[in-house]
């Protein structure tokens, strides 16, 4: 898999608005990361991201991925506590 993380003004690959992966071979099916349900879910507007219309992503290891979605879910979890 390659990963990558959306990158906007004043973002960084720690701390990114979204994840992305794709597989490396076809077909690709992108994902993106649902922070609501802190799950990887299919994406079709992350079509956009692989094939030339948006250039706002970073790719990054899954290592980082991971790292990123650790610090989402323990957010994710401290607001359920609120």
């Amino acid at each position: 898999m390659e990963y990558y993380a959306i990158v906007g003004l004043g973002e960084s690959t720690k701390k990114p608005s979204g994840l992305l992966r794709k597989h490396e071979e076809p077909p690709w099916i992108p994902q993106q990361f649902n922070r609501e349900t802190l799950q990887w879910e299919e994406s079709k507007s992350a079509y956009s991201y692989f094939f030339g219309m948006d250039d706002d992503f970073e790719e990054i290891t899954e290592t980082e991925a991971n790292e990123v979605i650790t610090s989402w879910t323990l957010k994710a979890g401290k607001k359920k506590c609120s």
